[in-house]
């Protein structure tokens, strides 16, 4: 792949993850798996029947930027365990 540990951050800056702190990797973390959690949980039950009356090109993109938040999380972790490797 080759761009493991390149993210965006806040500001929708490309960031290399490996000069990022352990508090903000792990801020970071928190934060999107928030985000991730807020959205999947509109996506069954209840409020499942609304998301599957949007269009399907909706549901998409929504599941799209679902997918890019758990990347995200994917990112800033494996970077954390690259550092705790190299202790």
């Amino acid at each position: 792949m080759g761009n493991e540990h390149i993210a965006l951050d806040a500001a929708g800056q490309l960031v290399d993850l490996s000069k990022v702190s352990v508090v903000d990797l792990r801020d970071r973390i928190g934060g999107y798996l928030s985000k991730a959690r807020a959205l999947s949980m509109m996506t069954w039950a209840d409020q499942g029947e609304a998301f599957r009356n949007l269009s399907g090109d909706i549901q998409d993109e929504f599941m799209w930027a679902l997918s890019g938040m758990i990347d995200e999380v994917k990112s800033a972790w494996d970077e954390l365990e690259a550092r705790r490797a190299d202790t």
